[in-house]
């Protein structure tokens, strides 16, 4: 035999040699995966893996996750011990908000509203003061148009002299929480009988909101809006009790099905 068609042969026999390892390697790939696939889907469905994190969403009195796994408990385990824990946690969790529901609506009922008929939206305030560009305050309130609501923020400075503001940090008991907005598009100023105004007003993320709205019970809250100089300040009682109304309000609104949006 040839040098040339032994080369062939030897080839064409490695080939089908590779063909078979690879076939092989793939079937048990697909073997390994779809074992794989009915392992996780195994324990997902167990009683531990489906109550892993019941007691972490208990504590962050998570109810839809809760909820969850209690359709999927009644459905795959009704007879799990674990049942009984999450209908616990449930029907503790819907009183505490039924409660609070009520508490919530109290604070709506509270805000003064201004409705803009040409753009359909409802503007919701606190009823405790007026907040105006001309005044050192801090406010929260509430669009709605339709089912949609967005929380906003009014953070104003006034004085004799500018301090050309670009930063606003609150301290929080020791903490600084840094406020987020646009230096160019955000902040706005005005002057007027000698005296001048600096100010934010707009949407905010929910993260900025609930900081915001959680300061009511905090003795030590205190704000610097800082640029070119800064200006430090305490915020009053009427301030925090203010913040907080309307973040129950808020808080009403979503529990009868609005639905919150972030600041576009």
């Amino acid at each position: 035999m040839d040098t040339k068609k032994r080369d062939k042969i030897i080839l064409a026999a490695l080939g089908i040699l590779m063909v078979g390892v690879f076939s092989s390697l793939i079937i048990n790939g697909y073997k390994d995966s779809k074992q794989a696939a009915a392992e996780k889907e195994a324990n997902e469905n167990s009683i531990e893996g489906i109550t892993e994190n019941m007691h972490f969403c208990y504590g962050a009195e998570d109810t839809t996750s809760l909820i969850t796994m209690q359709q999927k408990l009644q459905e795959l385990h009704p007879d799990a011990a674990e049942l009984d824990t999450i209908n616990g946690y449930l029907a503790e969790l819907r009183d505490k908000y039924a409660k609070l529901q009520v508490e919530w609506k109290k604070s709506f009922d509270r805000l003064k509203s201004n409705e803009d008929k040409f753009d359909q939206t409802t503007w919701y305030y606190n009823s405790l003061f007026t907040h105006n560009n001309f005044s050192n305050n801090v406010s929260l309130y509430i669009g709605k148009k339709g089912n949609k609501i967005w929380p906003c923020a009014r953070i104003s400075y006034t004085g004799s002299d500018w301090i050309f503001f670009d930063e606003i940090t609150f301290l929080i008991n020791g903490q600084t929480f840094t406020f987020a907005f646009d230096k160019y598009k955000d902040r706005d100023t005005e002057v007027s009988g000698g005296r001048v105004a600096e100010w934010v007003n707009m949407g905010i993320e929910y993260y900025s909101f609930i900081t915001l709205a959680g300061i009511e019970e905090t003795d030590d809250v205190k704000i610097r809006m800082s640029g070119k100089y800064a200006h430090d300040r305490a915020l009053t009682k009427t301030e925090k009790k203010a913040l907080k109304e309307v973040a129950d309000g808020y808080r009403y609104l979503l529990s009868t099905g609005c639905e919150g949006l972030n600041p576009d």
